[in-house]
């Protein structure tokens, strides 16, 4: 797809998803909208016409040699202006930004109202591809492309001010995204006014027979195609931003229950192996999430900490409670009669259970650690242990 095509898609699709904003938006807040609009499609209609295949064809409809040149700086500056008001609604109240606005769009008027008379003087041949560098020493013709890009610079130069020192205003620091898209917005125009600057500079050279002009009217023409989609993505990026945020942290939260389901795998092994019943049943749901998987492994671990506790588990040390885990289960393999009554699967259970695994996944994992790193040095389980009376915590888990 041409990049015309793209920055004209992308234009239009921010326009139509501004319009369903200004129609749920407040009364007092559609003003701020209506600029966006009218600027994107300003960028939209100009970026469909760049190929000169449409400007020859829009040329030739109208009876007009090279009018599609003069509808693109008509554009132009309608995308300026809209960007200055779309500001100035943004950063004031409803009156001055309308005061301010109203004198910003006479001003524009006036500008392309002599660009249009200059335009009909010079009654320029058709020539859609390089109008700035053919007519860049023209009567009249120079004069409006001097105009124009005069007054673009301008424009351009002001938004940039006010772009920039908007995203350092204290009023952003809790919108981190609206400030990124204010920095982007500002380099993406920065961009424009530097080529719109250059092709001034050149024309002016041009009239003096620099022979420089032509080449930098043509960097400063691609300037501007540079600064278009900077200036797309920072003019939205306040909307979509935060989706890439939760995203990132979406896929941070999977890592780490991936991590760390590995890292209990030591543990949850070998409580595995004794045939342990658990307390709570076997889910039905077949979820494989990250976090689930994570949730039912701490729930398994700790279902088999409770049939554990009454055979002595000491978890004051993690390297001492994974030694005395494997003790444990040597004592329910043996058959030693518990000193409790098995717990029961009620609700009570579940819930205690439910409690406990919010706050021991990191005891567990270090509990894990410690017996992935003794049955490393040891290929066989540990004849004796070091004994301690048990008791019990308010968690329900393995203490001493």
């Amino acid at each position: 797809m041409p990049i015309w095509a793209i920055f004209a898609c992308a234009t239009v699709a921010l326009v139509l998803y501004k319009v369903s904003v200004w129609r749920s938006a407040p009364a007092e807040v559609r003003p701020s909208i209506i600029p966006v609009c009218t600027g994107g499609m300003a960028v939209a209609a100009a970026s469909i016409l760049v190929p000169p295949s449409v400007g020859a064809a829009v040329n030739n409809a109208l009876g007009i040699p090279s009018f599609a040149a003069l509808l693109m700086h008509v554009l132009t500056l309608m995308w300026a202006g809209s960007a200055h008001a779309m500001l100035v609604y943004w950063r004031h109240d409803r009156a001055r930004a309308w005061r301010t606005t109203r004198w910003a769009m006479a001003f524009y008027a006036t500008v392309v109202a002599a660009e249009t008379i200059l335009f009909f003087l010079g009654a320029p041949e058709e020539n859609h591809d390089d109008f700035t560098v053919t007519y860049a020493s023209a009567p009249w013709l120079s004069a409006m492309l001097a105009i124009h890009y005069l007054a673009y610079s301008v424009t351009m130069g002001g938004v940039v001010l006010q772009c920039w020192r908007w995203s350092l205003d204290d009023g952003t620091l809790d919108r981190p995204w609206l400030r990124r898209g204010l920095r982007t917005t500002s380099f993406g125009l920065a961009f424009s006014c530097t080529g719109s600057i250059l092709i001034l500079v050149a024309l002016i050279g041009r009239w003096s027979g620099a022979s420089w002009s032509t080449p930098a009217i043509l960097v400063g023409q691609e300037c501007s195609t540079v600064a278009l989609p900077l200036v797309i993505v920072g003019m939205t990026i306040s909307a979509w931003g935060p989706r890439i945020s939760l995203a990132l942290q979406g896929i941070q939260r999977a890592y780490d229950d991936t991590r760390d389901y590995r890292r209990l795998k030591p543990l949850w092994t070998t409580l595995n192996s004794a045939g342990l019943p658990r307390i709570h049943r076997s889910r039905g749901l077949a979820d494989w999430a990250p976090g689930s998987r994570l949730l039912w492994r701490i729930v398994e671990i700790n279902d088999w900490h409770h049939r554990l506790r009454p055979h002595a588990i000491d978890r004051e040390h993690a390297d001492h409670e994974a030694a005395m885990i494997l003790d444990a289960i040597d004592a329910y393999e043996r058959g030693e009669v518990p000193r409790i009554p098995e717990a029961a699967d009620d609700a009570r259970v579940s819930g205690r259970t439910a409690h406990v695994i919010v706050d021991e996944r990191s005891w567990l994992l270090l509990v894990s650690q410690a017996l992935h790193d003794r049955t490393r040095t040891s290929s066989r389980r540990p004849e004796k242990f070091l004994h301690t009376n048990a008791s019990t915590d308010v968690h329900g888990g393995l203490t001493s």
